[in-house]
């Protein structure tokens, strides 16, 4: 089957069918595992040819073999050869290249892959960068830019001339065949007929005329793209070489730009998208080296416009007065899609018209030009008042941000919880908050973020006296009430993390977040937690799952909880260690009235984190060392917070040891990360004092450990992945009279490994 495929190859390059070659490549030709000689060399270059443009990746096929294969289409296009004769009754109507629209199509795929929807690879930034030196180094005689240049050019001869021949072929068939200006047979890209006078409606090219058009277009677009860039960069060599020679002595001058105040960046993507970039004074190769050409093709685009107009009457303007009223309508953001049941009276009785003001005049200067400034979303939930008195004291920018920070905290508070998980409320909080971080962050930066995330979580309390009349008065004391609720679901925290971390985040500024917006969701897992971070001395009566037992309260972590934060470890490994996982583990904070003694993680808590250690994507071996180093290591401060509560278990660090804790320090220890001396010696006297009723644990606590298949996993662990630093410790004989009163199977293993260490 392979040679009837090469043959069918060297047939169909023999028949000139180039195109049908390229378009209907079966799979069998596009393996790049055949047999290369000189002869079948043509046949492989069109195979990889077809092979990217299936892979969408033709931005990477080399310049030069493209630019031969364009070369010799347009070749294909101009011989006479390729032009099928027509049959004998149909001698009066000019031959027209069948093949010419498949061509045209083809040609116009290759544009659009390799110039406007390519796909860079990992490495485009390097090559990018590369590849302007060179251009800023040599300019237009760069290699390069000559060949993408003349790949363009190539398009434009094609779409040239397929132009041309679907004219020729209108004209030929509306008038007698013996004109002067009709040439037939091979004909060069310099020569162009003039513009028929009539074209018929039922222009069987019209479709290929079309496709030129387009591909005319986009080819000059692009170039002229190319230029432009070619020249900023030629002036920004001119510049850096300038301001290299000048000797800049005055500092105020050198640092006069940071002075300046900065402009808002929030909606530089929209102003993008909104205006397309323009290239004024900037000509194209095709332009420069073609004017006859151009002008020609300018006036066959205004020929076809005017066939496509219309042909229906135009209806005549009457002269007569109307006043026309532009009635603008403030745009409800939230309130439009359930955000609150009912809506103000006094905001729908402002945005009423009256019907006699249609009748009066404008009088106010300059007002068909006014437009109002567009808000930001979730901004006009609470901004009640249309007209501000202009007397009013100027307020900070902190000040103005807390208020609307406050003002969407108690939107998201009042929300049912069935519309706070919609995509449409999901996409408009995300939006506002990214737009308070980008605010709060210009003026704090990492400091910022955290009071944004603090006044958005009910930790900080603000002056809201202003806001009273939204809830009737009622503002403060609805707060109050929900001081210990994070108003942001695990859905909206993860597509604000997607899309306010980004690579140019720094670590400072991404602690901050996720100690603001990630930490709250696993606060919410533990209601005794979330008791102690909200100042609360009761206990938290919850009914997400509360069972009795303080290791069985919370709730299970949701799925988009658990896939937030798998990757956050992927792509923040150190930070999501220090700001959510060890402070779900270890209770940090607190004021000291709270009776954090009776703080732990909760079952669900550990077995998330003990997911994300197990996976695919697990942390870092440096994250997870800085890990166990915290929950296992006594702080400096006389023992972090429920240390040594012997009424209840030992706690061997910042962690207390139990059936749900346990599990998460063995799956880090299976990690192997590089602990320090002091951490394998904190560990096996914790292992020892646990084992041994006089250790500083109780007789019913050292019963339960001996008999814990937990204790004796993360015992085996421990010896298997440290035994070294336990023999150079001298810590093997006491762990070895420690493991001789375990009670599991896996005792006998634990003292033979013991055993070879001794």
């Amino acid at each position: 089957m392979r040679v009837n495929g090469v043959t069918a190859v060297r047939r169909s390059l023999e028949r000139r069918d180039l195109l049908t070659l390229l378009l209907a490549a079966p799979e069998r030709l596009l393996r790049e595992d055949d047999f290369i000689t000189d002869d079948s060399r043509r046949d492989y270059t069109v195979r990889r040819l077809a092979a990217h443009l299936n892979g969408d990746n033709m931005n990477i096929f080399p310049g030069h073999e493209l630019h031969s294969i364009l070369h010799a289409l347009a070749e294909e296009c101009r011989a006479s050869g390729s032009v099928d004769q027509p049959p004998l009754k149909k001698a009066s109507r000019r031959p027209v290249n069948n093949n010419l629209h498949s061509i045209l199509r083809f040609v116009e795929r290759i544009i659009r892959q390799r110039y406007e929807t390519k796909t860079k690879p990992h490495n485009a930034t390097d090559e990018d960068f590369l590849d302007d030196e060179l251009k800023r180094y040599f300019g237009v005689k760069d290699l390069s830019f000559q060949i993408e240049e003349g790949i363009l050019s190539l398009a434009f001869g094609i779409a040239l001339d397929a132009v041309v021949q679907s004219v020729e072929g209108a004209a030929f068939n509306s008038t007698s065949s013996s004109d002067d200006d009709i040439v037939s047979g091979k004909r060069l890209i310099s020569e162009v007929p003039p513009v028929p006078i009539i074209i018929p409606n039922n222009l069987p090219s019209e479709d290929i005329i079309k496709t030129a058009l387009r591909i005319i277009d986009s080819a000059v677009l692009i170039n002229r793209c190319m230029r432009a860039k070619l020249e900023q960069l030629q002036k920004a060599r001119e510049k850096s070489e300038a301001c290299f020679n000048d000797d800049i002595t005055d500092k105020i001058k050198r640092y006069e730009h940071l002075l300046k105040p900065k402009k808002r960046r929030h909606d530089n993507r929209r102003n993008r998208s909104k205006h397309a970039p323009g290239y004024a004074g900037v000509v194209s190769a095709m332009e420069e080296n073609h004017p006859r050409q151009w002008e020609w093709l300018q006036r066959v685009k205004r020929k076809l416009n005017e066939m496509e107009s219309p042909s229906e009457p135009v209806a005549k303007s009457a002269s007569v007065d109307v006043n026309f009223v532009i009635v603008r309508r403030r745009i409800e953001t939230l309130d439009d899609i359930s955000v609150s049941s009912n809506e103000c009276d006094d905001v729908m009785h402002d945005e009423s018209i009256k019907p006699d003001d249609f009748s009066k005049p404008d009088t106010k200067e300059d007002s068909s030009n006014f437009m109002p400034e567009p808000k930001t979303e979730l901004e006009h939930v609470a901004s009640f008042d249309p007209a501000p008195n202009s007397m009013e004291p100027t307020i900070s920018p902190f000040e103005q941000l807390d208020r609307e920070t406050h003002r969407l905290r108690l939107v998201l508070l009042d929300m049912p919880p069935g519309d706070s998980s919609s995509t449409e409320v999901v996409r408009h909080t995300v939006g506002e908050i990214v737009s308070l971080l980008g605010r709060y962050g210009e003026l704090d930066g990492a400091s910022g973020i955290t009071r944004c995330g603090d006044i958005l979580g009910g930790r900080l309390a603000i002056d809201a006296s202003d806001d009273a009349n939204v809830d009737g008065g009622n503002s403060k004391q609805g707060d109050q009430l929900s001081f210990d609720r994070f108003p942001l679901n695990d859905v909206t925290v993860s597509s604000l993390a997607s899309t306010f971390l980004t690579d140019a985040t720094g670590a400072l500024r991404a602690n901050a977040f996720l100690r603001s917006f990630v930490l709250p969701l696993m606060i919410e897992m533990n209601p005794t937690a979330r008791a102690i971070y909200a100042g609360v001395s009761r206990a938290c009566e919850d009914d997400d799952g509360m069972t009795m037992g303080g290791t069985e309260w919370g709730k299970p972590a949701s799925r988009a909880l658990t896939t937030l934060l798998t990757s956050l470890s992927r792509e923040r490994p150190m930070e999501c260690v220090v700001s959510v996982i060890i402070p779900s583990l270890v209770m940090t904070e607190g004021k000291p009235s709270t009776s954090s003694s009776s703080f732990e993680p909760t079952r669900f808590q550990c077995e998330l984190i003990s997911r994300v250690l197990r996976g695919k994507d697990a942390l870092s071996v440096q994250a997870i060392a800085v890990l166990v180093e915290t929950i296992v290591l006594p702080t400096r401060m006389g023992g972090p917070i429920g240390a040594m509560n012997v009424s209840t278990s030992y706690t061997g660090g910042g962690m207390k040891w139990t059936e749900s804790t346990m599990p998460v320090l063995t799956a880090c220890l299976n990690c192997k990360p590089p602990l320090t001396d002091d951490v394998v010696i904190e560990l096996a006297d914790t292992i020892s004092n646990l084992l041994h009723p006089s250790g500083g644990t109780s007789s019913s606590s050292a019963n339960t450990m001996t008999k814990s298949i937990k204790f004796s996993t993360l015992f085996h662990a421990l010896v298997v992945k440290y035994g070294l630093q336990l023999r150079s410790a001298r810590r093997v004989e006491p762990l070895l009279d420690s493991a001789s009163m375990l009670r599991t199977f896996i005792s006998k293993s634990i003292c033979l490994a013991l055993r070879k260490l001794s």
